[in-house]
């Protein structure tokens, strides 16, 4: 997944957290998996992964990634 988003550059961190948001949603196995994987970082796009998806409390977040720009219908 990391490979495949690189070219997004600052935003690949976002768009992989919110794809592993929605997976660890959808099933408590990734979701513990991913409790688990996002302690150990590999590299800094790792790092803000996790960033985006553990919670003060060191708990992972599944909620969905808010977007920085909201696109507002009639808007030029």
């Amino acid at each position: 997944m990391k490979k495949s988003n690189e070219k997004f550059d600052a935003f690949a961190p976002e768009l992989i957290a919110k794809s592993l948001k929605r997976w660890g949603q959808q099933s408590t196995f990734v979701a513990a998996k991913l409790q688990e994987r996002l302690y150990v970082h590999e590299d800094e796009m790792d790092a803000a992964i996790a960033k985006i998806m553990i919670d003060r409390n060191g708990k992972i977040d599944l909620k969905p990634v808010p977007t920085k720009y909201e696109y507002t219908t009639g808007d030029g």
